[in-house]
Order: structure tokens, then C-alpha cells, then sequence
């Protein structure tokens, strides 16, 4: 069934005076985006808030690397599964009921770590519940977006999605380290999931017609072969599933060890930690701003191509802040050409038409949002 957006979504028919913000004259968009500004910075905080936790309670690179696999080991296992579902129910209330226990876990977290019972294997099973639930919300969170815009805007609704990203990239940095020294870990788990909370509030009042279960008789089973066998006779799709494999596994787990680099390379603590991930946050945005400016889908060859490459260049470096920052940069313009370039060649009448766009650099732990 072809992506149409009701007319009187849109704030005005003339030509858009900003093109850069075009995809906000629709207001299911301007829904979801203010819902994912709250769910992006509580998503961030989660991430990187566990790493620091269990940084504090073992000073251990191997249990860093547990809380990450716990984390995305359920995508990489159940993800596919979470593409049928988002095909078969509706996909905007999946995700209000998927960031509705992403509140209940962070709250949860708190709770442990004011009563001084929070062990290492209590943020280990937290992480794998929370990579559980990301295998379900994912798929169905992306499917939302190509039915809010039109596909002309869909680009651009993208790029302005991952500003959401890159925004609580910088900002939580700023708080990060004011509100661990204030408030402890304790109180920055609360406010995650207050952050949830108003997630669930704004999503609830876009419309659920548009995200309907859709009308495919296939099985389950039939579904995923189905979505298999296109993949496999899409030169294109295998390519881009391949690019953000290899990425994933080799290039994107820097982040995981960051609290490693902050004390040990770095002499530092919280404070060190958090201009580490604001470096982050600053090459991410710059990215982002760059793909919003220039993107289009004629010359995403050609930003992946160099984006690619400066991600690579820029782990080899030796400067860590400066690597922090750029390889940041060149991971969010590979990230957003992947995600438009899929979007886009997946075409909205296969069944189990998530899969194609779920396979991507999600192996990278801020990527979660």
C-alpha cells in the first residue's frame, strides 16, 4: 500500500522556505520527533550510564564488554523477529509499550543503587532485558517513519531524526558528570526514566491508523524467508547489510571502552568521561548537520564512500579526544546514508519489509536511540 500523508498533516502547501526542516510540517513527524527527543536522551543516558555503573563496581574491560554484548546479543538474535512482529501489530503501540518498560527498568535501576544492592550480574540482566525489548522497538520505531512523510521528505525526515542523536550527545555530556556528582548514579537513573515517561506521553497522542498491522496472510516463517529471499536478490541491500556488518563488529565497539580510556589512559574520572562522550556528541552533530545540508540519495555513494574512510583513519589515529570526535563525525554520515539508502530500496509491499532496514549499525552502542 503506497505512503500517502494526509494534506491536512502539512502547516503549508506553498514551497518550503526552509528545506532543511521541511519534514516538520507534517505533524505526525513533529510527534514522533519531540517523542524521540526525550526517548534519545534517556536512551543515551542508559547507555552510557550503565557503562560508568559498571565501571564503578568491578574497574573491569571485561564486564564492560558483557553489559554491550548483553545489550545487542537480543537484537542480533531476536531482531528478525521483531521485524514479523512490527509487520503484524501496530507499530505505535508496540513502541509505547516498549518505552513504557524502558522507564520501568531504568527506574528500577535506580532503585538498586539507592537501596546499595546493585551487583555486577543486576546490570548485566538489565542490559540483556533492555537489548530484548531494542529488538522489538527498532524494527517498528524505523517502519513508523517512511508513513509520516512523503517520500520526497523522507531524507531529510531522517537526517532530522538523527539530529535528536547527536543533540543528546552534546547535552548530556553537559549533565552527565553535574548530576553523577550532585545526584549519584541513583538519581540520574530516575531521571532516564522520567525522560521515558514523557516519551510514552507524546507518542500517545499521535494517530495509530497510519502504523496499522498490515493485511499480509503469510505466516511467520513464510515472512522471513520471504524477506531472506529478497535481500538475497538485492545487490544493493546485501551491499549496505554488509557495510554496517563489518562496521558493527570491528569499527563500532570503541564507545564500550571509553570509561577504560578515562582513568586509566587519561588519569581522569566522571568529569574526563563525560568531554570524552561531549567530543562524541560534537563530531556527531557535525555529521549529521553535514548530511542534512548536502545529503541526497544521488550522492550517498559518495558520502559513505568518505565517510567510511574517515571512520577508519580516525580509529588509527592516536590523539583519543580527537579520534572521540571524528571518527564520531564520519559514523553518523554512514549511519544516515545507510539508514535513508535502506529506507528507501525497500519497497513497502514485501512482507517483512523491516528486516532490510533493521541489519545496520545498531552494533554500535549509542546507536540504540
Amino acid at each position: 500500500m503506497p505512503n500517502r500523508i494526509p494534506e491536512e498533516t502539512e502547516l503549508a502547501h506553498g514551497p518550503v522556505r526552509f528545506p532543511i526542516l521541511a519534514a516538520f510540517r507534517y505533524r505526525e513527524y513533529r510527534l514522533y520527533w519531540l517523542g524521540g527527543a526525550f526517548s534519545n536522551i534517556g536512551m543515551w543516558a542508559l547507555v552510557f550510564g550503565r557503562l560508568w555503573l559498571m565501571h564503578s563496581l568491578t574497574e573491569s574491560a571485561l564486564y564492560l564488554g558483557l553489559v554491550t554484548t548483553s545489550s545487542l546479543g537480543p537484537i542480533l538474535l531476536f531482531s528478525v523477529w521483531g521485524g514479523v512482529l512490527a509487520d503484524r501489530v501496530n507499530r505505535l503501540r508496540l513502541v509505547i509499550a516498549t518505552r513504557a518498560l524502558f522507564a520501568v527498568l531504568a527506574l528500577l535501576t535506580g532503585a538498586l543503587i539507592s537501596t546499595d544492592v546493585i551487583r555486577p550480574w543486576q546490570v548485566i540482566t538489565l542490559s540483556l532485558l533492555t537489548g530484548i525489548l531494542l529488538s522489538f522497538d527498532i524494527p517498528s520505531r524505523q517502519a513508523m517513519l517512511p508513513r509520516l512523510v512523503p517520500r520526497e521528505r523522507l531524507v531529510n525526515a531522517i537526517a532530522l531524526y538523527s539530529l535528536l542523536f547527536s543533540g543528546s550527545a552534546i547535552v548530556g555530556p553537559g549533565f552527565f558528570a553535574p548530576l553523577v556528582n550532585l545526584w549519584g548514579l541513583d538519581g540520574l537513573f530516575y531521571l532516564i526514566g522520567g525522560s521515558y515517561i514523557l516519551t510514552v506521553g507524546m507518542m500517545s497522542m499521535m494517530k495509530p491508523s497510519p502504523h496499522q498491522r498490515s493485511n499480509s496472510e503469510h505466516r511467520m516463517w513464510q515472512s522471513l524467508r520471504e524477506g531472506f529471499r529478497y535481500i538475497q536478490k538485492s545487490r544493493l541491500i546485501l551491499s549496505l547489510i554488509g557495510i554496517a556488518t563489518i562496521g558493527g563488529i570491528f569499527g563500532m565497539s570503541f564507545e564500550t571502552l571509553l570509561p577504560i580510556f578515562a582513568e586509566r589512559l587519561l588519569k581522569g574520572g566522571v568529569d574526563t568521561y563525560s568531554i570524552m562522550l561531549l567530543g562524541l556528541g560534537v563530531g556527531g552533530l557535525s555529521g549529521t548537520v553535514t548530511l542534512a545540508w548536502l545529503g541526497n540519495l544521488k550522492n550517498s555513494p559518495r558520502f559513505l564512500l568518505l565517510s567510511g574512510t574517515g571512520f577508519g583513519l580516525a580509529l588509527a589515529s592516536s590523539e583519543i579526544e580527537m579520534e572521540s570526535m571524528s571518527s564520531s563525525a564520519a559514523q553518523v554520515i554512514s549511519i544516515m546514508v545507510w539508514r535513508s539508502s535502506m529506507a528507501i530500496v525497500a519497497p513497502s509491499d514485501v512482507p517483512y519489509r523491516s528486516i532490510v532496514k533493521l541489519i545496520e549499525a545498531d552494533a554500535r552502542p549509542s546507536c540504540l536511540m
